[in-house]
């Protein structure tokens, strides 16, 4: 993924380059990437089964001396690779075009961050403060202000603080629907795989 990003042959005329953060929340929508545990308390980015199963990459270790049974997962670290010469349609999947494209069409601030966070809120606060070009601050005020999970809300402090009230526009709703995380590359390879499963246990009956 290292070499993905910084590949710029890859991304064609694309003004702004993705970077490796932002890069595997592409590739993590996209559902070419899991993020799964591995060990008892540790976690680690793996290709996921539909690129597999696809021959676009596969799960590495780099080291052959490491053993997950002798030395545990701390020794080990695998890591989600795809084929070099996979590596074009990987990143046309991916749509980075499509959002800058869209972006040259909304020259308010405003509407290019509603936008981003309506549509492609997975994507690094980083990322989204420069592709709406917009102070990561704001970004952060915006993402608070639309949480209904809960997920940006700090922990309290022992210090008392002077509430501060944000004019915060809210964001559209926008539905949620499983199979739109996956491009339909990787979803032609999942729906022919359940296919044989079912054809496999017809004929075992």
């Amino acid at each position: 993924m290292k070499e993905m990003a910084s590949d710029v042959s890859l991304w064609g005329d694309c003004a702004v380059i993705p970077d490796r953060e932002a890069l595997t929340r592409l590739l993590q929508f996209h559902g070419w990437i899991v993020w799964a545990p591995f060990g008892r308390d540790r976690s680690r980015w793996f290709a996921s089964d539909e690129a597999v199963r696809g021959g676009y990459g596969q799960t590495v270790d780099p080291s052959e001396k490491r053993s997950f049974t002798i030395g545990g997962p701390e020794r080990c670290s695998p890591f989600p690779a795809f084929y070099q010469d996979k590596l074009k349609d990987i990143v046309w999947t991916l749509g980075w075009d499509t959002i800058l494209n869209h972006l040259t069409t909304l020259p308010i601030k405003k509407e290019r961050l509603a936008w981003l966070m309506a549509q492609h809120s997975y994507l690094p606060t980083k990322t989204i403060s420069q592709l709406a070009g917009v102070g990561i601050a704001t970004v952060k005020r915006w993402k608070s202000g639309n949480d209904p999970q809960g997920l940006y809300i700090k922990k309290p402090s022992n210090t008392p603080k002077i509430p501060i009230k944000l004019n915060i526009r809210k964001f559209p709703s926008v539905s949620y629907d499983p199979a739109m995380l996956i491009h339909p590359l990787l979803l032609s390879l999942m729906t022919k795989d359940c296919q044989c499963r079912e054809t496999k246990t017809e004929n075992d009956t």
